[in-house]
């Protein structure tokens, strides 16, 4: 099998457990008198359910793997795009461990973000894994 089409398998599965401790286990809470300082607000993430918690564990140790491979192929391949990687790699780790503040105001945005970050990654590391495949042979 391709290792692009592998790899694009990857990213697609974490979007999809991403958006279902998004969409369908997490909820957002507003920050009281937030709204008086910044527009529109802030928000946190709702406390999760105990079998969501445990959802969420096995989503960061498969979102650490993973970007922990394309992490070493983009430094051995010296790639320029390193620095946006990782911002993209820690703002989804924020948002899968529900740790940060947030702007966003729905799980529908948050969820948006990671899918639009998800992509950028794997736009990131894909010429990089066609090039260490065509090496390879």
């Amino acid at each position: 099998m391709n290792t692009n089409l592998i790899l694009k398998n990857e990213y697609r599965y974490i979007e999809e457990q991403s958006r279902i401790l998004i969409k369908d286990y997490s909820q957002l809470t507003y920050v009281e008198h937030s709204s008086e300082v910044v527009e529109g607000g802030m928000f946190v993430w709702s406390e999760l359910s105990p079998e969501a918690q445990q959802f969420r564990k096995v989503l960061i140790d498969n979102y650490l793997r993973l970007a922990a491979v394309n992490r070493s192929l983009l430094e051995e391949c010296g790639s320029p795009y390193l620095g946006q990687y990782e911002h993209s790699f820690n703002l989804i780790l924020s948002y899968i461990k529900q740790d940060t503040l947030l702007w966003e105001s729905s799980v529908e945005e948050v969820f948006e973000t990671v899918q639009k970050e998800l992509a950028l990654m794997y736009v990131i590391v894909a010429p990089f894994e066609s090039y260490k495949e065509r090496a390879e042979q």
